[in-house]
């Protein structure tokens, strides 16, 4: 949310609480506040507030464990994917959490589910509902190999894992192939087993990584249906023009409970190019 005279406008806490989270490259801040919700008929004694994308985080105010006033300023709305990328128009990303906050992990966050904000009323009754999952919506992270989220590879051995680039620190990326056997081909499919929350159009991002995505014409597959097995559409993706960047492949209808399968090709009909693959 935001337009773009909005560039520089200052973000504030929309209630007193403790800065859990805060990652200045991503412009990302995270605040827990007491106070009960009943969410899919659970009570909690906790919930969150969640602000990405801002600029100028001031992290001698705002760092874990410092305490927040309601109104205190955070950061300020940007154009920023990260703290060098500038493509994207002003926007703040803006979500409210119920869940388990995992301390132990290094984005301890995963675990929250979002909730629709217009159960809490005035200011929040116009922002979309994000649905469950992480900060960014429902996700499947290429380090997912079992349960309702689920990441696999198919093809040849010809899969690199990259520790140093992508999304949570991890990515795969493969070298295209202009072969006509279909043999030949590598396959990454990203799989949303717990079905779809309810009948709506649902947008789809995948993030495109700094490197190893240099590819031109990234083929990418969107399935549905009570399977995952009903496409939905495609579209070709130029990696090379994104940098960190999540990319929009377009918004598909579905039907409440669907499963839903996003898969890659590395059959870009191209030459030693690389073909990136990460989150979803």
């Amino acid at each position: 949310m935001a337009s773009d005279g909005d560039n520089g406008k200052s973000v504030y806490a929309v209630y007193d609480g403790t800065v859990k989270y805060v990652d200045t490259r991503w412009g990302w801040v995270l605040i827990e506040h007491s106070g009960t919700v009943t969410w899919l008929g659970q009570d909690y004694t906790k919930f969150y507030s969640g602000y990405m994308h801002m600029k100028n985080i001031d992290t001698t105010k705002v760092y874990s464990g410092a305490a927040v006033n309601k109104g205190a300023k955070l950061g300020e709305i940007s154009n920023l994917t990260n703290n060098t990328d500038t493509s994207m128009s002003n926007h703040l990303h803006f979500v409210l959490y119920v869940g388990k906050y995992n301390t132990s992990s290094s984005y301890p966050f995963r675990t929250l589910y979002s909730l629709n904000p217009a159960n809490f009323g005035s200011p929040f009754s116009n922002f979309d509902y994000i649905g469950k999952g992480y900060i960014y919506d429902n996700y499947v992270d290429d380090s997912k190999s079992s349960g309702n989220y689920v990441f696999s590879k198919t093809g040849s051995s010809d899969w690199t894992s990259s520790s140093s680039y992508g999304f949570l620190d991890n990515m795969y990326y493969t070298t295209s192939s202009s072969s006509t056997s279909a043999s030949n081909y590598n396959t990454a499919t990203w799989s949303f087993n717990d079905g779809t929350p309810a009948s709506k159009s649902f947008t789809v991002y995948a993030f495109i990584p700094r490197n190893y995505a240099t590819s031109t014409k990234v083929p990418y597959t969107i399935y549905g249906g009570s399977s995952g097995t009903t496409k939905k559409g495609s579209t070709t993706v130029k990696q090379s023009s994104y940098s960190d960047y999540w990319y929009s492949l377009g918004s598909y209808s579905l039907s409440k409970g669907d499963k839903v399968k996003i898969t890659v090709s590395d059959n870009t009909g191209e030459s030693n190019k690389y073909v990136g693959v990460d989150v979803m």
